[in-house]
């Protein structure tokens, strides 16, 4: 498989970075995410001062995301498979589940289009059971305890997206361990 951008998006705790890493070591592909190594240091200081506005957090994610697709969209057109975790879909899910309503529509056309996004999914329980695990980090970990905002983010990476930009398939890896849950979007990407 060559020249191919996969984007896995997903709730915190449903295995994205494992499986991102899986992915590219798999297809001997590039692993990358969502805001990006040199962002991320940079992020919670950045949105902390932003005062809780859920636009203004949205659009900063979108930011992030339209650099960072771009450039995982030139390494796939240069012929290498890149795997991101986290793009168009999480940044919209999050961010209409938190309340935002900050049209985005007319940035869509800007962001560069993978080939696949996947929705991983695994049963709650189990998800939870991996985000104590790790030790609940950020807000979203905490919020998608909360059975409602996680079934409003769910609804979110369904729903309707510009062309190129929605979920394409959606894989349930619940009860899988790392190889399986490889083997299992490995059979929907190649």
């Amino acid at each position: 498989m060559n020249g191919t951008l996969i984007v896995l998006e997903g709730l915190d705790g449903v295995g994205k970075s494992t499986v991102r890493d899986g992915l590219a070591a798999h297809f001997g592909g590039m692993a990358m995410d969502s805001p990006g190594p040199m962002l991320r240091p940079l992020m919670n200081g950045w949105l902390d001062a932003l005062d809780r506005d859920v636009d203004a957090r949205v659009l900063t994610y979108l930011a992030a995301g339209l650099a960072i697709g771009r450039r995982a969209r030139v390494l796939a057109d240069a012929g290498h498979v890149v795997v991101l975790d986290r793009y168009w879909c999480s940044t919209l899910a999050y961010g209409r589940a938190s309340g935002a309503t900050v049209d985005v529509g007319a940035l869509a056309d800007s962001f560069a289009r993978p080939d696949i996004t996947v929705l991983l999914t695994i049963d709650d329980s189990e998800r939870r059971r991996r985000l104590v695990a790790r030790g609940i980090e950020g807000e979203e970990d905490r919020l998608t305890q909360q059975a409602e905002f996680r079934g409003r983010v769910l609804e979110g990476y369904r729903a309707a997206q510009p062309a190129g930009l929605g979920v394409d398939v959606e894989v349930d890896v619940s009860g899988a361990d790392r190889d399986e849950a490889l083997r299992r979007v490995v059979g929907v990407v190649y």
